[in-house]
């Protein structure tokens, strides 16, 4: 009983020394609480005026799960702040990508929906444009364009045969003009047909001369607001200045008893 009441008063005492501990450390304990406070204000103020800026993605057949892929390694490397890695890849100052703080993709939809979320939209475009850019020049997309390049250059050389028959319906109409059974309407015909083929043909030199088989067709900013407020931000910060204040005082107060003993 006696040897019962003895811990019980160690206790107590323990107690008490501890309580008159954290009590002398309290000024230092009110420091460890403004500096948490200046942190959260400063964190809050960095990280108030989020910009979402929107992109469709015109991905011309390439394939989702690659896209996603790799805008996602991006996001992971940006989350991770690894982001020399990006500056390496995208070929791109550091600048350019430091207010960058998260992008997200929405493959759903038969174009893609690219979300960038930024400090300042400065460098924005110049990231999402590089980003792209390092789309492309991956060897399966490569790839995938040059098989496009050969069908579309296929197509050219059947236009180029129609207009080539065009043309030699028409010089039969010029050679035998008198004796032709050829209608005027059907030379005007020939016409229309043949500058038809020549726009088709404009396009479809177009896409070989000027390669890309993902394009940025579009772009939306917009100002979001915070999810937490400025008066929550606070109350996170002091709640963890002063767990953080407490186990710091434990430990000093735990080797401070060893050395006694």
């Amino acid at each position: 009983m006696e040897e019962r009441n003895t811990q019980e008063i160690d206790l107590i005492e323990l107690y008490q020394r501890i309580v008159l501990y954290f009590y002398k450390k309290r000024w230092h304990l009110m420091l460890y609480i403004t500096l948490g406070l200046i942190l959260g204000v400063l964190y809050y103020w960095k990280n108030s005026s989020i910009k979402d800026t929107h992109y469709l993605l015109e991905a011309n057949n390439a394939p989702k799960e690659l896209i996603y892929n790799v805008v996602e390694k991006f996001q992971y490397d940006i989350k991770t702040s690894q982001l020399e890695q990006i500056a390496e890849n995208l070929k791109i100052e550091l600048s350019d990508i430091i207010n960058i703080k998260k992008i997200s993709i929405d493959t759903t939809g038969m174009v893609f929906k690219l979300t960038i979320k930024s400090t300042s939209d400065s460098s924005v475009s110049y990231f999402a444009n590089h980003m792209v850019d390092y789309i492309n020049s991956l060897p399966y997309i490569k790839k995938q364009f040059k098989q496009k390049q050969l069908r579309t250059q296929a197509l050219i050389d059947q236009i180029d045969k129609e207009i080539k028959k065009i043309d030699q319906f028409q010089s039969l109409y010029l050679s035998e003009k008198e004796n032709s059974q050829i209608t005027i309407n059907q030379i005007d015909g020939s016409h229309s047909e043949k500058i038809k083929l020549f726009m088709q043909k404009q396009e479809l030199q177009e896409s070989i001369d000027h390669p890309q088989t993902i394009s940025l067709i579009n772009q939306k900013n917009k100002l979001v607001e915070k999810d937490k407020s400025l008066l929550l931000t606070l109350v996170i910060s002091m709640l963890v200045s002063i767990v953080f204040a407490l186990v710091v005082f434990f430990i000093q107060y735990s080797i401070g008893l060893i050395k006694k003993g």
